[in-house]
Order: C-alpha cells, then sequence, then structure tokens
C-alpha cells in the first residue's frame, strides 16, 4: 500500500514537474555509479555491486538548489559478490529506483561548490531466484562536491541508500558516483 502511494504521488509530482518545463528551468542531469548493496533476505545477507546510472528531470537553480524526479535503473545485472549462490535471489539482480531529490550547495570558502543530496524513492528488486521481485521504499544521503570545467560541472558525490523492502527485508547500497552537468556559461 505505501509503494502505491509513493508511486502516485511521484507521478503526480513528476505532471506538476513537466508543467513548470514550460518555465524554461527545468534540466535532465545524469551521474554514474559503482554500487555495492547488501540485502537481507530472510536470515540471509546477500552482497551485490555493479555498475549503475542515475538520471535527473529536475527544476535547477545553477550552484544553488534543484529538485526533482530521478530515475535509476541498472545497467546490465549485478553478480552477487559472495561465495555461495543464493536460491532466493540468484546469481544476478537488477534494482530499479524512482523517486525525488532534493540537492542543496553549500557555502564553504567563499564558494557554493559543496552540495548534499537527499531523496526518496520506490524500490523494485527483480532477480532470478524464487523471489522474482521485491518491492520497498527507501531514503538517500549523498554528498559531495562540483568543480567546474569549460561549460561542464564534474561531481564526484559519495551516497548511502538504505531500503525497507516487503516482509521485513532491507537492502543498503553504497554508491559513488560522478556526475556530468553542461551548462550555458
Amino acid at each position: 500500500m505505501k509503494s502505491k502511494i509513493i508511486f502516485w504521488f511521484i507521478f503526480l509530482f513528476t505532471t506538476l514537474l513537466f508543467q513548470i518545463a514550460q518555465a524554461g528551468k527545468i534540466r535532465v542531469r545524469a551521474r554514474e555509479h559503482y554500487e555495492f548493496h547488501s540485502i537481507k533476505l530472510d536470515n540471509q545477507n546477500l552482497k551485490y555491486s555493479g555498475l549503475s546510472n542515475t538520471i535527473n528531470v529536475w527544476y535547477e537553480v545553477p550552484f544553488k538548489y534543484s529538485f526533482g524526479l530521478f530515475i535509476s535503473p541498472i545497467i546490465g545485472k549485478m553478480p552477487i559478490d559472495d561465495e555461495d549462490k543464493s536460491a532466493l535471489l540468484g546469481d544476478q539482480i537488477q534494482i530499479y529506483n524512482l523517486g525525488l531529490e532534493f540537492k542543496k550547495y553549500i557555502p564553504l570558502f567563499n564558494k557554493e561548490q559543496f552540495f548534499y543530496r537527499t531523496g526518496l524513492s520506490w524500490i523494485k528488486i527483480k532477480s532470478e531466484g524464487q523471489s522474482e521481485y521485491l518491492n520497498g521504499l527507501g531514503l538517500y544521503l549523498g554528498f559531495g562536491y562540483e568543480f567546474k570545467y569549460k561549460k561542464m560541472g564534474i561531481a564526484p558525490e559519495f551516497a548511502m541508500r538504505y531500503g525497507v523492502l516487503e516482509s521485513n527485508n532491507s537492502i543498503t547500497s553504497v554508491t559513488p558516483s560522478i556526475g556530468f552537468h553542461f551548462y550555458k556559461l
């Protein structure tokens, strides 16, 4: 039930966001991750890792703040890191995140290049094992630094994501990433 409420909230927010897009301050941003996941599932602790990406469509005031929608599909499947294979999830998983993010720059040393990012998401894990699909809700917290190079912003970031999955299961993710932002400077 909670997942459906979050999904509809995101859908309504997306509709509002596309209305704001007509004002011209909507930007599309991307960042690439190498993610490490620890999934607690039926008293097992399974570890997966692999490449992922995030696409943001949001309202942005450059080097001040941003807020909007994000989607994070996995690029390919993440293999299991543990030696023993899990019958519950199988050898590989795909993780999808859809949600809302807020990014705020922090003025330090008379520059606004440090930032934090928070988010709320709906999570879907697709596996090849007995538990074909797992759904849940997640929280995201990240810290980063963006520097300018010509007309591009390069933003390394370190973040954690925690998700509560159905049937009292959970996922904890560590997601170092790098974002590439193109500006009209």
